[in-house]
């Protein structure tokens, strides 16, 4: 019959279809999606930060830090690869003082299971410079202080031997006036290690000039002029 014949060339295609066409026929299980295997969750750093950020020798900084996700937390100073701190699980902030002697670079290490993560914060030592030696200069003015003089004009001019002077020779520094009470005059606190030249303010003076090599922390006295002539002036 013509209706079975047809049935069966449909099966016959079919068939066919399945066996040679690549591709027309997959199983189910071939066609199922193989799905990524699951990673647990990262440990995460929120934030770790070091309070105040420069501070002087032997004073006190506060690293502080909050983490998530973690089995536990190290705390390290990496200059001297030192450990400070292990926080475990449940805790996942703290704080901690610190201070250095000098410069230094904390790091926080966060862990979970195989996975781990990092983060450094730097907190700066100030150095302090060593404290300057000086040195004390101190003498006497002996003469004529007082000078009844004219100007260029012609006009009465009184002046008073007031200056004392220091310079150091070979330096083109200002010259450093000295302090005068009556006939005392000092320098009080300079540089010491230095060749000062002290001289007075007049035209003639005995000696001319002293030559000081400043000693730290000593006061060097009897360093004492005669006037013998007016002050220098415009």
């Amino acid at each position: 019959m013509k209706i079975k014949r047809d049935f069966s060339n449909k099966v016959m295609l079919l068939t066919f279809l399945f066996l040679f066409i690549p591709g027309a026929y997959a199983s189910a299980d071939a066609q199922k999606t193989k799905q990524p295997k699951e990673m647990p969750d990262a440990p995460k750093i929120i934030s770790f930060t070091v309070s105040p950020q420069r501070i002087d020798p032997g004073a006190t900084g506060t690293l502080q830090w909050s983490t998530a996700n973690t089995d536990n937390v190290v705390i390290s100073e990496r200059n001297q690869k030192k450990l400070l701190l292990v926080q475990n699980a449940p805790e996942t902030s703290g704080s901690l003082q610190i201070s250095p002697t000098q410069t230094a670079t904390y790091r926080i290490l966060a862990r979970k299971g195989s996975r781990s993560v990092s983060r450094d914060v730097t907190i700066q030592v100030t150095k302090q410079s060593a404290p300057t030696a000086t040195c004390s200069i101190t003498g006497q003015i002996s003469g004529k202080l007082d000078w009844d003089l004219t100007d260029l004009r012609g006009e009465p001019l009184r002046l008073k031997v007031t200056e004392i002077y220091m310079e150091i020779p070979g330096e083109t520094t200002n010259w450093i006036r000295a302090r005068l009470q009556g006939r005392t005059y000092e320098f009080k606190n300079v540089p010491a290690g230095k060749t000062y030249r002290i001289f007075p303010n007049t035209t003639r003076k005995e000696p001319y000039e002293r030559v000081v090599v400043c000693e730290p922390n000593q006061t060097h006295t009897g360093m004492d002029f005669e006037i013998t002539g007016p002050p220098m002036h415009d």
